[in-house]
């Protein structure tokens, strides 16, 4: 039945897709294809082939892990997507839509989700129910603020928030302890709160393109700390807590506000 349903998908695409096996290598640089499993179609991409609609068809197969469907003008995501509770990487990047399903939070296995640069202007509350999930793209949406909830979802490991002209972060942010890199780049950023002190995991952490004069004293807690990017920001001089963060290995302060003969990027090792 899967490979029914494969073909009938096929042939509605400008270029077939090929159909690779359990011990097959996949196809080298292709963003197209379907991975079997016997009979079961358990990842399937279809990232860039200009479907326009979301293929129901992709429903029936209840042992997908991994769905690609990113960069594609899609509009909607039907609630059913949330019955795939099999899924561990979902991509859904780069497309037009304006809304997602709240069946989304029923993916208990996820690991990964990406829903970065569509014009959504809202996330599902029930994404902070995914128990799992530990990669989060959001950049470039249309958000108007980081939603707090973002800070219940205690697995994640990295967060994207970058381009949404945010002008302020949660402070339930600090809750996500297991976080390794942040990137909050290009907003609008003045101030960061204390609680962020608090990612004593995070390993690096970007902050270029915002509007950012000071960082807070809680940032020496940040003891895993190696790479911070503070790029064009308006810093007039190097942020005395920087010095107390002893795994920090490189400071990158270019295109700020420092004197002329101060150094902008830092290797401290």
């Amino acid at each position: 039945m899967s490979r029914q349903i494969l073909s009938s998908l096929n042939a509605r695409l400008p270029e077939p897709f090929p159909t690779v096996s359990v011990g097959q290598p996949l196809p080298a640089n292709s963003s197209t294809y379907a991975f079997l499993d016997g009979e079961d179609v358990i990842a399937l991409s279809l990232r860039g082939t200009h479907l326009g609609h979301f293929p129901t068809e992709i429903l029936e197969f209840r042992r997908l892990r991994s769905l690609s469907l990113g960069l594609n003008d899609l509009t909607a995501i039907p609630e059913e997507l949330g019955l795939l509770t099999g899924l561990t990487h979902l991509y859904l990047d780069t497309n037009l839509l304006t809304a997602l399903p709240d069946s989304l939070g029923s993916l208990s296995n996820l690991l990964v989700l990406d829903i970065a640069h569509s014009p959504l202007a809202a996330i599902p509350t029930t994404l902070a129910n995914l128990p799992r999930l530990e990669f989060l793209y959001l950049a470039e949406l249309a958000i108007p603020e980081l939603p707090a909830f973002v800070g219940k979802i205690l697995s994640l490991r990295y967060l994207n928030a970058g381009s949404n002209s945010l002008t302020s972060v949660p402070p339930e942010l600090g809750d996500l302890t297991n976080l390794l890199e942040l990137r909050l780049t290009d907003n609008s950023l003045t101030q960061l709160p204390a609680t962020l002190g608090n990612l004593t995991n995070l390993r690096e952490f970007h902050l270029r393109h915002n509007r950012l004069s000071t960082l807070p004293d809680s940032f020496a807690n940040l003891t895993q700390i190696r790479h911070l990017d503070l790029r064009s920001n308006h810093f007039a001089e190097v942020p005395p807590i920087t010095q107390r963060m002893p795994t920090l290995q490189k400071l990158d302060l270019r295109w700020n506000r420092l004197p002329p003969d101060s150094p902008d990027s830092y290797r401290i090792s």
